[in-house]
């Protein structure tokens, strides 16, 4: 809203995701002073006054090529491992030719490309394995209205597997 002539991708896990209607609703909701003037705005891409533009595509048909200043991945544990591995191999080098971010949004799913990714995240800074990412965790008590009795009725609802995986963020292997 604020730099001019930015691109911020959101690349969600199939072209039925309503991502767009989520960041339209979330601008909506700006004091008037905070919102930008829109140019243009179709079903997957909103265009600013200040050529900076929001973009959502599907992971099968992401502009991998273009420049890209901020890159928001949905449900990335969720995505097969071949998929997540070719989404990232095809990411990669679009947001390291730029100096742009790379935001990998999601709950654990096993042991796949995600855990890979937030594992060598929080090895110690001196570990050859350690990679580039930093991994930001926000816990179930983080969340304005969550408590311990949230918390065990979310356990008796759905049980303590679910939980873990879930909301506890444990990375769980089947």
């Amino acid at each position: 809203l604020f730099d001019n002539d930015k691109t911020i991708l959101f690349v969600q896990k199939s072209k039925d995701d309503n991502q767009m209607k989520n960041i339209v609703d979330a601008i909506i909701e700006l004091p008037f002073f905070l919102k930008q003037g829109v140019d243009k705005a179709t079903k997957d891409t909103l265009s600013f006054e200040n050529k900076s533009r929001i973009i959502t595509s599907s992971s099968k048909n992401s502009p991998m090529s273009r420049r890209t200043d901020h890159v928001f991945v949905t449900d990335f544990a969720f995505y097969s491992n071949e998929k997540a591995e070719r989404l990232y191999i095809n990411l990669i080098p679009s947001i390291s030719q730029f100096d742009s971010q790379l935001t990998l949004i999601s709950q654990p799913n096993g042991m796949n490309k995600f855990y890979e990714l937030v594992q060598g995240s929080e090895l110690p800074g001196n570990d050859p394995g350690r990679n580039q990412f930093v991994t930001t965790r926000i816990y179930w008590w983080e969340v304005f209205g969550n408590d311990i009795q949230w918390k065990r009725k979310m356990i008796m609802k759905y049980g303590q597997e679910h939980w873990d995986k879930y909301f506890d963020m444990k990375f769980i292997s089947k």
